[in-house]
């Protein structure tokens, strides 16, 4: 019983982290989320930090923006058990931040900062359990992401730029007592929280007029959650002590590699392309692990066998993302857009306990962008954009079980920007 107090405890001060950072899956700015998010060689304001770093170097302007967007999603299990509970961001709220500056000698800089309504960070971890959870669409699209970077222009058809993508985590010491003789357990979680930055560099080069051609890479990035634990335990006056890690990421982004082409045959015709390749084998999953100390590895105490227990390993998978994106201007300003993205599974179907999802899902986007203000000092404008992402169903079929998941996710916003 004293070790089932232990497991209920560890639980309890656990929920469950995210698979990525809010850019990867939703892309960055209202004109780039309607674009299919294919900004490699097409973006140009403070969206590059993201995209490509160097991309700053073509903002026409300094430029200030913000924008509100909100995220719905919709996915469910059938395993044949009316209104299962999954795992999922739900309805979302987020507020983004961004800017871009021209400096003196070809220099730029741009920041871009993102955080979620009503709660600004959730934060939850968990230990492998049989539930559902989104991969992609969990809760850990509710973690803030900041970047900043800068860009430098050695030639008109050339720029490079770097940027850095800081990431929050923490560095805990668990001290944990458990009796069945009293029925009582003591613990202690306290410790310094952590930052790790992420690297963003990108080089642009534009052969044409009209033509640029742009890569990007964005390191592995993560908030690491380390937790040292020391647990003794009591059963009829004799003592067991254990020493486990406990390790989790908080919002994980993998390698990436992205290439774009960004074109204007016409002069109100503009058209993106992008892949972009992600390695996600790296990736040990959302969920809790312990790692038990060398002296324990072997033991076959009941807590070392807990300790194991509690780990599981995924299939993840290197995956290339496409998209490409349109956009027309009209006369007075008028920007119509719209884009297509196919992201495949970055995970195999469940085959053990665990029920990790993900699966090939089709990102359709549209939008319009209008500029209200024109002086010869500031200008404003306004863009809006809608983007559904469909998950068609999925079957799993493991020992004992048989369910299909599948279904969509909804995300729009509108953006205001000043130029000046």
């Amino acid at each position: 019983m004293a070790f089932k107090k232990i497991a209920l405890l560890t639980v309890c001060i656990s929920t469950i982290s995210g698979a990525h950072p809010i850019e990867d899956l939703l892309g960055a700015s209202a004109r780039m989320r309607a674009m299919g998010g294919a900004g490699t060689a097409l973006s140009a304001d403070d969206s590059s930090v993201y995209y490509n770093p160097a991309n700053l170097a073509r903002c026409a302007s300094h430029l200030v923006s913000l924008s509100a967007d909100y995220v719905q999603s919709n996915f469910s299990v059938d395993n044949g058990t009316p209104n299962v509970p999954v795992d999922q961001v739900g309805s979302q709220g987020l507020v983004s931040l961004g800017g871009c500056f021209k400096l003196p000698y070809d220099i730029s800089l741009g920041f871009h900062v993102t955080f979620g309504l009503p709660n600004p960070m959730f934060v939850g971890l968990r230990t492998v359990d049989d539930q559902f959870h989104m991969m992609m669409y969990g809760s850990g699209l509710k973690l803030p992401s900041a970047m900043a970077g800068i860009a430098y222009r050695p030639i008109k058809q050339l720029s490079v730029g770097v940027a850095f993508a800081l990431s929050g985590g923490a560095t805990l010491g668990m001290d944990m007592n458990a009796s069945l003789a009293t029925k009582q357990v003591q613990s202690l979680l306290s410790g310094p929280a952590t930052a790790s930055v992420a690297a963003i560099a990108g080089v642009t080069y534009e052969p044409l007029d009209s033509l640029f051609l742009g890569i990007t890479y964005r390191s592995e990035s993560y908030g690491a959650m380390l937790a040292p634990t020391h647990i003794v335990t009591e059963v009829a006056g004799i003592q067991s002590i254990i020493d486990p890690t406990m390790e989790a990421y908080l919002g994980y982004s993998p390698h990436q590699i992205a290439i774009g082409a960004a074109y204007s045959p016409l002069k109100a015709l503009t058209v993106g392309v992008d892949v972009t390749w992600y390695y996600w084998p790296n990736y040990s999953g959302p969920f809790l692990q312990f790692t038990p100390p060398p002296e324990n590895a072997s033991a076959e105490s009941a807590l070392s066998k807990f300790v194991r227990a509690h780990n599981t390993k995924f299939s993840f998978r290197n995956v290339f993302m496409p998209r490409i994106g349109v956009e027309y201007t009209f006369p007075r300003d008028i920007h119509v857009r719209a884009g297509y993205g196919f992201r495949p599974a970055a995970v195999d179907l469940p085959t053990g306990s665990a029920n990790l999802l993900d699966a090939d899902s089709h990102n359709v986007s549209f939008g319009a962008g209008y500029r209200f203000v024109k002086t010869k000092n500031v200008e404003l404008s306004a863009d809006v954009y809608s983007m559904l992402a469909i998950m068609p169903n999925q079957t799993v079929e493991k020992a004992g079980s048989r369910y299909t998941f599948g279904g969509s996710a909804w995300n729009g916003g509108l953006a205001v920007t000043a130029g000046f």
